[in-house]
């Protein structure tokens, strides 16, 4: 049996689906994306403090939203098999983490992700951002 949600996941949770329905398109790959990163960076704070089962249930959601962008690769896209064997290599280690591995192999993991996200649907904000600092 699942255990009762707490604030800040019913919270994330709620927020998560607003922003995907109003969304489509490469903002909504940010959006999960985003998502995805929030949910390791939980997951690494939770391994850190040594909370196993919150580290769990963190890597957990972020399978599920990796297995949603997996889902939505375009198979006719020109990068589709290099996509899906990228998604597919860390579903494998987000499963291993979920045993072992500590908060910074946890964090390790999200920066990947960040660098790719930040390549296939770069955030318009971060770009605006890097350009007004002197």
């Amino acid at each position: 049996m699942r255990a009762p949600l707490n604030a800040f996941e019913t919270y994330s949770r709620i927020d998560l689906q607003a922003r995907i329905e109003g969304s489509q398109g490469s903002d909504l790959t940010r959006i999960c994306f985003d998502a995805l990163c929030l949910a390791l960076g939980t997951a690494a704070l939770a391994r850190s403090r040594n909370d196993r089962l919150s580290a769990s249930q963190a890597i957990s959601r972020a399978l599920a939203i990796l297995a949603g962008l997996q889902s939505s690769v375009d198979a006719e896209a020109p990068m589709a098999s290099t996509l899906a064997d990228f998604y597919a290599s860390i579903s494998l280690r987000l499963r291993q983490l979920t045993r072992t591995g500590s908060g910074e192999d946890i964090l390790a993991v999200r920066d990947d992700l960040a660098d790719v996200a930040g390549v296939l649907v770069p955030d318009p904000d971060t770009k605006t951002r890097k350009e007004s600092v002197p």
